[in-house]
Order: C-alpha cells, then sequence, then structure tokens
C-alpha cells in the first residue's frame, strides 16, 4: 500500500527535518529549533532511553501512532460524508502524523509547548496519552465509513 523509495536510508532526517517545518510559525526557526533540541536533551538524559538513540526513539514513537487515512469531506445534498483516502507514500504518512501530533498539542492548555511535546513522546512510547485516545477516535471515523474509502 505504502510506496517506499529512498526515504528509509534518511527516515530520521526527514522526521527531524519535517518536525522543524511543522513547528515553525511565522519565521520563528530559532525557536522551534530550541524546542526540538530541547526535546532532544530531555529525551535523551530525563527519560528512561535505554540505548540513547533519539533518531530510533523518535521513528518507534512515530510509528505507534501512523496515520494511513486523511478524511476528506463530500456534501451530497444536505449531507455532508466523511470520506476517508488511503495515503499512498511514506513522506505523506509521516508529514500527516506529525502534522496529526502537534495539532493535538496545540489544542492542549496550561504548559509550555516543549514539555507538552516531551511528554506526549513518553507517553506514545508507553500506548497511552491524549494523542492515543484521539487516533483511535480518528481510527473509529474510518473504520465507520470504510464503505466509502475509493
Amino acid at each position: 500500500m505504502i510506496k517506499k523509495k529512498k526515504l528509509n536510508n534518511s527516515l530520521h532526517f526527514f522526521i527531524i527535518d519535517r518536525l522543524n517545518f511543522l513547528l515553525l510559525k511565522k519565521g520563528k526557526g530559532s525557536v522551534s529549533k530550541k524546542i526540538i533540541y530541547k526535546l532532544f536533551y530531555d529525551l535523551k538524559f530525563n527519560s528512561n532511553l535505554n540505548n540513547r538513540n533519539i533518531e530510533d526513539f523518535l521513528e518507534k514513537g512515530l510509528s505507534n501512532i501512523l496515520l494511513r487515512f486523511v478524511i476528506k469531506y463530500r456534501q451530497k445534498g444536505k449531507v455532508k460524508q466523511q470520506i476517508p483516502v488511503p495515503l499512498k507514500s511514506e513522506e505523506k504518512v509521516y508529514v500527516n502524523t506529525i502534522r496529526f501530533l502537534l495539532n493535538v498539542l496545540k489544542k492542549q492548555k496550561n504548559k509550555s509547548f516543549d514539555s507538552k511535546l516531551i511528554k506526549e513522546f513518553d507517553d506514545i512510547f508507553e500506548g497511552r496519552g491524549q494523542v492515543k485516545k484521539d487516533l483511535v477516535n480518528f481510527n473509529k471515523v474510518v473504520i465507520a465509513n470504510r464503505k466509502l474509502i475509493d
């Protein structure tokens, strides 16, 4: 279902690059880099990483919450239908997963963004957290509308 390109060799760099790009707001590249470096530092020294390899940790964490579908809307009469569209390339799957993760984190309140990101990555690796709950709800929508899949 997913096309595998040369992405496997540079998957870690692709994930970090996309995470940096999607964190950008109004050209604040230094702020997004600080958030990513703080995430790396805290994951490396303050969490329970056995092998201390951050890139593998990020890839495993994101593979736990991969979004393989995107919901598109079609209106027939007064009824709005939700149509799950499968993602064909691995790049799109990872980009939409990172975008989903960041959108869920932006909805949360009362903490700084970097602390929310670190906490969610720890929770994702253990299979719990707000992102995992929203992913289950998303999958329920996809399963409910699976007859409309192209």
